[in-house]
């Protein structure tokens, strides 16, 4: 655990998942954008390289937090942060799971 600890909050780690956020970040913003109304054409979709971009970002972002509850055991719950991102991941997948269930959220998928 405590390898796994020292490893989470390792400088390169944290930038390297700061990246990721910022690709997912700018991911996000390229689906609203592909997915918002024009005139004359409707709603659109997002093409599928960018769901499975922002498949592999959700896959990396859960093997994170993941590692943070093995790391972090019975106290991982105490840090606000860790709340915060397990609700952000538990709430990516299940706009996965739904979208694949073919559930659209609509408006609410952009949380």
């Amino acid at each position: 655990q405590e390898k796994v600890h020292r490893l989470l909050n390792n400088h390169w780690t944290e930038t390297l998942l700061a990246g990721v956020i910022t690709v997912n970040f700018l991911l996000i913003i390229l689906e609203t954008d592909t997915r918002a109304w024009y005139p004359g054409r409707g709603i659109g979709t997002s093409p599928r390289w960018l769901d499975y971009l922002e498949h592999v970002c959700l896959a990396i972002f859960g093997t994170e937090l993941a590692l943070r509850i093995f790391a972090d055991g019975r106290t991982f719950h105490r840090k606000l942060w860790n709340v915060v991102d397990a609700s952000i991941i538990a709430i990516g997948v299940v706009d996965l799971i739904l979208t694949y269930a073919g559930i659209d959220m609509g408006t609410l998928g952009i949380i």
